[in-house]
């Protein structure tokens, strides 16, 4: 909670005003709610004013509550309640020469009060002081998105007969909207990242904060295969008996080292942006921005016109993201209708263990380098996040998700040269959620073969995901090319990729939702280290 002290005086009310507008625009609250908030607390603080002694003071605090923000005032003086400002604003200011301008703007000062009266404006007075509370409606992504989903499981046990319904008349309108999503990431990573490296204006600053980036993800990464290993490893009696005969798997043959290497660097320009290579795009926005910095004040059109195109993609961002609840209902509604209950079936203790390693993960280390590291609260930092973290298990898209992700986190505060730096980077190398994964299936298709994995197999599984980790992309089922390759590191059967095969869209949704968690969290911690840079 933030807060400001101000004296009984008139004349200090402009700079509280300033207070609660800067609060306004830290939580991107509309502009005509905006106006209607600030004209109704102006009013407030008059009447408090009136009713108390010069000498007294008076507080004003701001506190994000669920769906948006309320002010609270709180300051020593006389009761008085709503009707004693409308009446001020109906009679004593009504001016004596009858100007019809001067009514008029005066009759909608008193109308705006009367639209935040209800549960908009709450009153109180005890033992001598006087308290009123504010609250701003504003529509609540988060809030529509948990609605979204609730509808789609209801809708899709509905039409479970009907699955085909499904997939033919809804899921169409989930793909465009996700088409929409893709078609606005290239440009949005492309160019953000670029409006980021030339706000820093310093190569040396630029390398410190990717250093920690790569650093933190790759720490994490370790964190979660470990995790994924050993809590498999304490429960893997309870994992039932499945027949592994009759199994096919096709596993995509994984690329070399070297391979992977090489395909970072693009070979021309524009294939990156339309193959949607996210690790190209990122050397594009790098090397770019880099010679914008070097070039220095040459290249000031350039800043301005990438800072430029950068607000017109965020802008479109903005009206697609508008969507989110009838894309996630769309995207959501035909898995379940195909599945149902069944979608878990017997395979119901291996996705609970893998969902129980996804929330100690994010409980334990996530909140530990958020609190620690970040001084950010954690209740704080995943309040924040929850829109893009639903969202995430919807679409079950890493690099999809990444706009929701970067409003959630330039909500709470990150800059958005870090967050237009981190994210995108990110999306693409960071898969928490995804190494968790490979430990757990691991652990289970061993144990249906009836293999005991040794600790130096679990040490090869732990290096080889933390490393295969950044060349996966951030996109729906990447994690079963990745797994594949984990398996071939231990010797592991790779046709037992057909045990999770049916309900890897499952896994997906929780895996996804934790990869992008890690994401909003290094942002953080960058955000943290860059204040002391």
């Amino acid at each position: 909670m933030k807060s400001y002290e101000m004296n009984c005086d008139l004349n200090e009310i402009p700079k509280a005003i300033d207070f609660a507008r800067n609060e306004l625009q830290k939580n991107r609250v509309e502009k005509s709610t905006s106006v209607r908030s600030l004209l109704a607390l102006e009013e407030l603080l008059v009447k408090f004013i009136k009713n108390s002694s010069p000498e007294e003071k008076l507080t004003v605090s701001a506190k994000g509550v669920l769906g948006g923000l309320a002010f609270q005032v709180v300051g020593k003086g006389n009761g008085f309640d709503i009707d004693d400002i409308k009446q001020e604003l109906l009679l004593h200011n009504k001016p004596v020469d009858n100007d019809d301008d001067n009514l008029n703007v005066n009759n909608v000062i008193g109308s705006l009060v009367d639209h935040l009266m209800g549960d908009g404006i709450s009153l109180s007075h005890c033992k001598g002081v006087n308290r009123a509370v504010l609250k701003v409606k504003q529509s609540s992504l988060a809030l529509q998105i948990f609605v979204a989903l609730v509808l789609a499981i209801i809708a899709g046990l509905l039409l479970q007969g009907n699955a085909e319904l499904t997939v033919t008349y809804i899921k169409p309108f989930g793909t465009i909207f996700l088409n929409l999503v893709k078609f606005i990431v290239c440009p949005i990573v492309l160019f953000s990242i670029m409006s980021g490296i030339v706000s820093m204006k310093d190569i040396g600053q630029i390398g410190k904060i990717g250093g920690i980036t790569v650093f933190y993800y790759l720490i994490t990464t370790a964190f979660a295969i470990t995790i994924g290993l050993a809590v498999s490893s304490v429960f893997k009696s309870f994992f039932p008996v499945i027949s592994t005969t009759e199994l096919a798997y096709e596993a995509q043959e994984s690329k070399a080292g070297m391979d992977v290497l090489v395909d970072i660097f693009p070979s021309n320009f524009l294939g990156p942006i339309v193959n949607a290579n996210m690790l190209q795009v990122i050397v594009m926005a790098l090397i770019i921005g880099f010679a914008i910095v070097q070039l220095g004040e040459k290249a000031e059109g350039a800043v301005d016109g990438i800072n430029l195109l950068n607000d017109v993609f965020m802008k479109c961002m903005e009206m697609i993201l508008k969507l989110s609840p009838v894309g996630v209902f769309c995207l959501l509604t035909p898995v379940i209708a195909a599945n149902g209950p069944e979608v878990i079936g017997s395979l119901a203790k291996v996705l609970i263990i893998a969902y129980l390693c996804f929330f100690l993960h994010a409980a334990i280390v996530y909140s530990t380098a958020v609190a620690v590291v970040g001084k950010m609260s954690p209740l704080k930092f995943f309040k924040g996040i929850l829109p893009a973290m639903m969202f995430a298990f919807s679409s079950a898209s890493s690099v999809g998700t990444l706009p929701v992700n970067m409003e959630c986190t330039e909500k709470l505060g990150v800059p958005r040269q870090i967050s237009s730096f981190v994210l995108p980077l990110g999306a693409t190398i960071n898969m928490d959620g995804t190494a968790i994964y490979q430990g757990v299936c691991a652990i289970f298709i061993a144990s249906c073969y009836g293999i005991d994995l040794t600790l130096e197999q679990m040490i090869t599984i732990v290096l080889t995901a933390t490393l295969a980790s950044i060349g996966t992309a951030g996109v729906p089922g990447a994690g079963m090319v990745m797994l594949a390759m984990v398996l071939t590191s231990v010797g592991l059967p790779v046709d037992g990729i057909a045990l999770v095969a049916g309900v890897d869209r499952i896994f997906d949704m929780g895996r996804t939702t934790l990869n992008i968690t890690g994401d909003a969290s290094c942002t953080v911690i960058v955000s943290r280290f860059n204040q002391d840079i």
